[in-house]
């Protein structure tokens, strides 16, 4: 490859790289909250599939080290060997290939594959063999120049660690396996007999059939839009190749370290749901938005950035109503007790989950007096950490009816959160909340312990 073609390839990645710095990730969920003709507020929500596939491109720059021992006349090899010289900063190539992701959601750890069909790898080295001193006049005089390429197939399953305080952006680490397909060789000889002459020979050049070795470097998952049902992703990535030796014949030991710079352009399908929020009562009948829907349509559109997973505030002024209402009860029924409370003694951890189970049946969504002391001494925390967020998820058993409704049911334990910390002066862009219906269980929803241990919110104070 050409230095101008490495230039605009790493220039290309610097700029989605650029743009995935402020881009939303590809991972994150995407919602939207409509009113319908009889003021219910209608939540459509889209969640990154599991997996995503699709091509990928790349160039690579290398460097060879080691030597290459050739014979000096192919067809008589008892004329002897050169011992040419391997290494070379500026060979390189570029690969054509398939990429596959596998990540769970809010999981740290995922899996990645790299499928290359075509990855081609090119070099050009120079040898002085001169016996005398260089004629003045060619530089190249009695100097071997060798240029050999080799086309691989190449295999590389992968780790993928993802960074949390960077949404979309993850650590790649794993193995290469690449598989000869195609081989050359040329030896250019230059020397002086009274004009230059320049001698190009073909040679039988066999490369190691197998190269393993491995790879780690960084990749940023970009949400670029949603195509129906799936949603597509664009994702820039840097690898840092070692491996064998490319040729060990002859007793040769001709090696190379590389950098991979490639996009990939993958597509996964979307868990889309809705679910309705019957309108509260203290709200004004008049739908709070004026665009009507119907509850089993489905719309594709992307909400604004995000940090993180979370759900949108359905209707901000049902969060007003419901805190004035508290407020009204509280004055007009001054003998009425507040809520009990257990107060939490526990020493609270930042970037640790705790887990309530504590709902009493598989629709219950209210707040336990265990869960609300708690929460207060989160408040306290939040309030004494700016900049400290507090991750929310919340979920369901699979006994609460359709996904639909137990999506519904795990997105309101989660706002149930979101509104008490509201109430306690806690601003609503440090809540990160989800919910995830009962698409995440850790015990077995068949038996009845296992579905109270399924109803729960995990609960993560993000420092």
């Amino acid at each position: 490859m050409k230095k101008t073609e490495y230039i605009l390839c790493i220039a290309f990645l610097l700029l989605f790289s650029a743009v995935g710095s402020s881009a939303q990730s590809a991972l994150s969920p995407i919602t939207i909250s409509l009113t319908n003709r009889d003021g219910d507020t209608v939540v459509y929500r889209r969640e990154a599939a599991e997996w995503r596939i699709g091509p990928t491109m790349s160039g690579t720059l290398h460097y060879h080290f080691g030597k290459i021992i050739m014979p000096v006349n192919p067809q008589y090899p008892c004329d002897g060997y050169y011992m040419l010289d391997g290494g070379a900063m500026g060979g390189g190539g570029m690969t054509i290939g398939v990429a596959f992701d596998y990540q769970q959601p809010d999981e740290l750890w995922g899996f990645s594959f790299l499928g290359n069909i075509y990855d081609y790898r090119s070099t050009t080295t120079y040898t002085n063999i001169a016996v005398g001193p260089t004629h003045t006049n060619f530089p190249l005089d009695s100097t071997v120049i060798t240029k050999a390429s080799v086309g691989y197939v190449s295999f590389m399953p992968q780790a993928r660690y993802n960074i949390v305080e960077y949404p979309g952006l993850h650590l790649l680490m794993g193995l290469d396996i690449d598989v000869k397909v195609s081989q050359k060789m040329q030896r250019y000889n230059t020397h002086y007999d009274l004009e230059r002459v320049d001698v190009i020979r073909d040679i039988p050049f066999q490369a190691d059939n197998l190269r393993l070795g491995g790879a780690f470097g960084a990749g940023w998952d970009m949400l670029a839009g949603v195509i129906g049902d799936y949603r597509m992703d664009i994702e820039p990535y840097a690898l840092f190749h070692v491996g064998s030796n490319i040729y060990s014949r002859n007793g040769s030991n001709w090696n190379s370290v590389y950098g991979q710079f490639g996009v990939a352009l993958k597509f996964g399908e979307d868990i889309i749901t809705n679910s309705v929020i019957p309108r509260n009562p203290a709200v004004s009948s008049e739908p709070a938005n004026s665009e009507l829907v119907k509850t089993d349509d489905k719309i594709n559109v992307v909400m604004p950035e995000s940090r993180g997973m979370m759900i949108e505030m359905l209707v901000p002024s049902m969060m007003d109503a419901a805190t004035a209402v508290d407020q009204s009860s509280a004055q007009t029924t001054p003998t009425q007790t507040a809520p009990n409370k257990v107060p939490y003694t526990g020493r609270l951890v930042a970037n640790s989950m705790q887990i309530f189970s504590t709902y009493n049946n598989a629709l219950d969504t209210a707040l336990s007096p265990k869960l609300k002391g708690y929460l207060d001494a989160v408040a306290d925390y939040l309030q004494r950490n700016p900049s400290a967020q507090f991750r929310i998820v919340g979920h369901a058993d699979n006994f609460g009816g359709t996904p639909i409704e137990t999506q519904r049911v795990s997105d309101e334990r989660a706002l149930q959160v979101v509104r008490y910390l509201i109430r306690q002066g806690i601003s609503r862009d440090r809540l990160l909340a989800s919910g995830l219906g009962a698409r995440s269980p850790i015990q077995n929803n068949r038996s009845p312990q296992g579905r109270i241990a399924n109803r729960r919110v995990e609960l993560t104070i993000v420092q």
